[in-house]
């Protein structure tokens, strides 16, 4: 294809009257957004095949399989139960009181429920 020389839809489409400027820029907007959803399920694959987890008590790196931090001595959760804790964060901001947790955790239980 020659520099001036355009694809076969964009000559059909421009023929029919449409914005052909906008319609490129509409398929580059979504293979833009295809190519950053392929990024994110990578990345999530990723995060699931590491083998390593983070202390809860004191911050440090730990082995996957440990069961205590070698660290501080505390003890550790398994993957099913830190998978909940992530999911539980998303729902409830750290910081808040136990008491708030609590009715939100509720509240969303009875929503579920119902």
């Amino acid at each position: 294809m020659g520099a001036d020389e355009k694809p076969l839809w964009e000559k059909v489409l421009g023929a029919l009257g449409f914005n052909t400027t906008r319609l490129r820029w509409k398929l580059m907007q979504r293979q833009e957004r295809a190519r950053r959803a392929e990024n994110a399920r990578e990345n999530k694959q990723r995060a699931y095949a590491y083998k390593h987890k983070t202390c809860s008590s004191c911050g440090e790196l730990v082995a996957g399989d440990e069961r205590r931090c070698p660290h501080c001595d505390a003890r550790l959760s398994g993957p099913l139960a830190s998978r909940i804790k992530r999911a539980l964060r998303l729902v409830v901001p750290e910081g808040t009181y136990t008491y708030t947790s609590a009715l939100v955790a509720l509240n969303i239980a009875f929503y579920l429920a119902m």
